[in-house]
């Protein structure tokens, strides 16, 4: 029987393959308006998604994510700054009640971010990546839920959802994903997350492309 560690590692080795050959269906929009490029990004989501879907099942992989689990939601997630925008149209449209509570919630977690020193300013990719692996130990120790988690456990904004959120995913035992930041047997879908960047950045040309921490974007665009 073929080990789940090699059954991931051709994933992983497939996965790469397809996503530098792919033909998307919808052309890139020339610098897009809130909305349109929200609902431009929604699909790309669904279109990336359903691609990594089929590399799972041509691997047999069957994987442990489901609705309502949300140990991952307590990750560290980078964003660039056309993604953030990209869900700029989803928050316009949330009830005062729920989009006051998150805003809250990114205010205490901002203050505490910078507490502990992770840094507030947008950074070059390689600069974040850098970083990246001590951050998200750090991170992952203070227990902060995302602040689009609903209290049932659910993505707020699923259909536009930041790219690690839907590149991520995990085969093993759940009760791991408590456990540690990146629990053994995930697979991080890299190189589809690296095409959606780059058709992201020809959506709304940006001179550099950067990462910055979930809520430290996300208050410079609710305040």
């Amino acid at each position: 029987m073929k080990k789940l560690e090699d059954t991931i590692y051709t994933a992983i080795e497939l996965s790469n393959n397809v996503a530098n050959n792919l033909t998307f269906p919808q052309s890139i929009p020339n610098s897009p308006n809130p909305l349109l490029l929200s609902k431009w990004y929604a699909k790309e989501i669904e279109y990336c998604t359903a691609e990594i879907d089929k590399i799972e099942q041509s691997c047999g992989l069957n994987c442990s994510c489901s609705k309502g689990c949300s140990s991952c939601c307590r990750m560290l997630i980078g964003v660039t700054p056309v993604e953030a925008l990209a869900f700029t149209n989803t928050l316009s449209n949330m009830e005062k009640t729920l989009l006051d509570r998150i805003k809250s919630t990114v205010a205490e977690q901002c203050i505490m971010l910078t507490n502990y020193g992770f840094p507030n300013n947008p950074l070059t990719v390689l600069n974040y990546l850098n970083q990246e692996k001590e951050m998200q130990k750090k991170y992952f120790d203070l227990h902060l839920e995302c602040p689009f988690l609903s209290f049932n456990k659910e993505c707020l904004i699923y259909s536009v959802r930041p790219i690690p959120c839907w590149t991520y995913r995990y085969y093993g035992n759940k009760k791991d994903c408590d456990m540690s930041t990146f629990p053994k047997d995930n697979i991080l879908y890299s190189e589809f997350e690296k095409r959606e960047i780059e058709r992201l950045d020809i959506a709304k040309p940006r001179k550099n492309t950067t990462l910055q921490i979930l809520q430290f974007a996300l208050k410079s665009l609710l305040c």
